[in-house]
């Protein structure tokens, strides 16, 4: 009774790297957590990639939503030149979803009125630092990656330890269970540019092509209705 949390989701998570970049079939839940590794370009190509990935942006709403996005939402992406590879694809399809997720954020905080002030990223992306100084870079804030990404299967664990007796509750099991990794600070310079770029293209951009969105639904049928 004590704690409650808010939630905003996106729903392209890093799996869709894999299909956007790889020519890899999109893999469901359970092969998410591997496959920044695993079909991603090469990590140093895709981190020499200057950020903002030279104005190619990516919105990740790879299905629907009831909200934000709506039911009439797809992906897109904008800004393609001839200058851009497959490691530039890739690094946006990073960005978008650290922009989304900066989204899902400032909802939150309009939400609740209380700032979020602690970023942790946990999941199969975190195991990337590519993906964790993305993330800094374009909160402005320090993220910190967790002892394990196993988040889910670890707090279930807390959870049947305190079940068992192992600990008097939550937060004992929390402090004895968990720990810190890395923290990844934010780099000055790529703050600004994501920031220029975050307010002035991404977050307007699902307004300028909703009712484009909202045609090819009509004239398609794709997607259909919830």
């Amino acid at each position: 009774p004590a704690w409650a949390g808010g939630r905003a989701s996106t729903s392209a998570p890093p799996a869709g790297a894999c299909w956007n970049t790889s020519g890899c079939p999109m893999p469901g839940p359970m092969a998410a957590a591997t496959t920044v590794r695993r079909c991603a370009p090469a990590s140093s190509s895709t981190a020499a990639i200057p950020p903002g990935s030279l104005g190619l942006t990516l919105q990740p709403y790879w299905t629907p939503g009831l909200v934000h996005p709506g039911p009439e939402a797809k992906g897109a992406m904008i800004g393609f030149g001839a200058a851009h590879k497959k490691t530039h694809m890739y690094r946006a399809l990073l960005e978008g979803l650290a922009y989304e997720m900066r989204s899902g954020r400032e909802r939150i905080e309009a939400r609740t009125k209380v700032p979020v002030t602690d970023l942790v990223l946990c999941g199969g992306g975190s195991r990337s630092d590519l993906v964790m100084q993305i993330t800094a870079d374009v909160f402005g804030m320090p993220a910190r990656r967790p002892s394990t990404d196993e988040a889910s299967g670890l707090g279930a664990a807390i959870l049947g330890a305190v079940g068992a007796g192992l600990h008097p509750d939550v937060r004992a099991a929390a402090t004895a269970m968990t720990g810190r990794g890395r923290v990844f600070q934010p780099i000055p310079d790529h703050v600004r540019r994501y920031e220029e770029l975050y307010t002035r293209v991404y977050r307007p951009l699902y307004a300028r092509l909703q009712p484009l969105y909202r045609a090819i639904r009509q004239a398609t049928g794709y997607p259909p209705p919830p």
